[in-house]
């Protein structure tokens, strides 16, 4: 499907997400959290999503959220919004808005990529499923990834986040989407 940037103007209005140059990560043998980290440092900037949703030179950063309880995960299925990612299992997060941007305490030209990736996703997890930073027992970047296998995901680079949830806090976790998503706990035996 051709989409114009006219129709992604319409779609996305000023919205601005997170990017990093994707020279940043081409040809790099490895690149881990730390790299992503220093390149939102270093080289990250706010553009229109509009302008960057089909242009492979820039890298959206979006963190994923595996959000877990025990040995039980909240799986998400995307029912609304992106046709591209209608009918697919899905985790929690989205693009790091100007919302979420936290500077560098040494330089405040500069963002501090840890805290900017983090209040991103903990803002993904109210809006998605309603969790609250104080539900969070522990979050870790686990890996992170560029999948060039669609076109969809050949414009973002992914930061996967495991957010462990406070057994107590459990049951507080409900789709609030419920337009965009469906979810439900489940063991790994039940997927």
């Amino acid at each position: 499907m051709i989409v114009t940037t006219e129709q992604l103007k319409i779609k996305y209005g000023n919205e601005q997400v997170l990017c990093i140059p994707r020279s940043c990560y081409e040809g790099m043998q490895s690149y881990d959290y730390g790299d992503l980290l220093s390149d939102i440092r270093f080289d990250g900037k706010f553009k229109l999503r509009y302008e960057v949703e089909q242009d492979e030179q820039w890298l959206q950063v979006i963190p994923y959220v595996v959000v877990k309880c025990g040995d039980e995960y909240f799986i998400t299925k995307r029912l609304g919004g992106d046709p591209r990612l209608q009918g697919m299992i899905a985790y929690v997060g989205g693009h790091v808005n100007p919302c979420d941007y936290v500077n560098d305490i040494d330089d405040e030209m500069v963002f501090n990529g840890y805290h900017t990736l983090k209040e991103g996703y903990l803002r993904e997890l109210d809006e998605e499923i309603g969790v609250k930073n104080h539900m969070v027992s522990h979050s870790e970047c686990i890996d992170v990834f560029v999948d060039d296998r669609a076109p969809v995901s050949r414009v973002h680079i992914c930061a996967l986040v495991v957010a462990d949830i406070d057994p107590a806090h459990k049951e507080d976790v409900k789709v609030k989407e419920v337009e965009k998503l469906e979810g439900a706990w489940a063991t790994l035996e039940e997927l």
